[in-house]
Parts: C-alpha cells; structure tokens; sequence
C-alpha cells in the first residue's frame, strides 16, 4: 500500500523525493514514468523544501522572540510594580483620592461583609469495619472554609464529634449502636451554614450500612 511506502514526516518526505526524483530522471520510461512527470516532480520537491527551509527559520525567529519578550516582560513588571506601589503608598499618606484619580490607579476595594459558607451536599458513606465509616460530601472550595461532623443524639440534639478542612470524615461507632445518624455544617470563621439532612446509618454483623 501507498501508506506503507511514504514516509510520515514533512522532512522525510522531503528527502524521499528528492532523492528518488534524480534517480528517476535517469531512465523515466524504464519506470513507467514520462520525463515531464520527473521534471515537474523535481520542482515541487524543491519548493516544498525551500518552503520547509523558511517556515524552520520562521520557528527559529518566533522562539527567539517570545524569549524577548517574556524577558521584556519581566524587566517591564520589575520597574513599573514598585511604581504602582509607591503611587498608592503616597495615596494612602496622604489620604488623597485625587491622587488615584490623576494616576489612574483604581481605589483599594474594602472588603465585602463575611457570608456564611453553603451546605454541603452529596453526603456518602464508606464502610470500614464494624466500627468505623467514612463519611464524605462536595463542600465549598473558597478559602478558610472548614467543616463539622455532628452525630443525633438519643434525645435528638446535634451532638459535635469532630472537625476537619477536608472533605471526608471517619467516624467511630459505639459499641453496640445499631442506629447513628450524621450531618456536616460548613464554617469560614465563626459563621456557619446551613446543616446537611441527617444521614441514617444501621449497622450489621460486619459493616455499617446506609438506610
């Protein structure tokens, strides 16, 4: 098959022609080719090749400046950063909002009111052993967000058993209990969001198991 012969890359095809187009020239009729099919294969094997030739040198001249100007760049932020900072420095001395506004430099934003984190969801159980379940769910992924464990107590209070940054939790069970019930809340300091539904767990001779 054709595919089986020509090679894959622009260079080696490249070379493939060339090379077989001066040995065809030689005797085209012996070949099954005319002296014109040759001759026209030979220019445009030498096309290609100048064309190959420019777009190398092409990808030389584009990596060599994208290297100046990532350098460009970074001697550009290293002059211009502490600028900004010294006009805002001097703004805030000064208490001047006019400075701002002649340098074009936006105000410093004042930090919104906290908001207390949402509620996690997709709560899921892994049993471990007879004693043990991880608990895992999908929470929030913004910045100084932790979470809570709680375990229903007999008399049906939220009872806290332990807290974490991640998302999952492993919880272990008291001798005996055959019926548990676990919830996560989300905290970002001393806000809290709303608590998950409680999620029902009964335990058999081996595992926990959800119901």
């Amino acid at each position: 098959m054709m595919g089986e012969v020509l090679p894959r890359s622009t260079r080696s095809r490249i070379e493939f022609f060339e090379r077989r187009s001066a040995e065809w020239s030689a005797d085209p009729e012996a070949i099954g080719l005319t002296k014109e099919d040759v001759a026209e294969l030979h220019l445009l094997t030498q096309r290609v090749k100048q064309l190959d030739q420019r777009a190398e040198s092409a990808r030389a001249e584009s990596h060599r400046y994208t290297m100046e100007l990532h350098a460009s760049l970074q001697t550009l932020m290293a002059k211009g950063r502490p600028m900004v900072a010294k006009i805002k420095a001097h703004a805030k001395a000064h208490g001047a909002v006019e400075i701002h506004r002649q340098s074009n430099i936006p105000l410093p934003q004042k930090p919104g009111p906290k908001r207390a984190p949402g509620q996690p969801g997709d709560l899921k159980l892994r049993p471990i052993s007879l004693n043990e379940v991880e608990i895992t769910w999908h929470g929030n992924c913004e910045r100084n967000v932790f979470f809570s464990v709680h375990r229903m107590t007999v008399g049906g209070e939220s009872e806290l058993i332990g807290t974490t940054g991640g998302r999952k939790f492993i919880v272990q069970l008291q001798p005996g209990e055959v019926d548990v019930a676990l919830a996560v809340k989300a905290h970002r300091g001393e806000l809290a969001g709303p608590q998950t539904p409680w999620l029902r767990i009964e335990t058999n001779r081996k595992y926990a198991v959800r119901i």
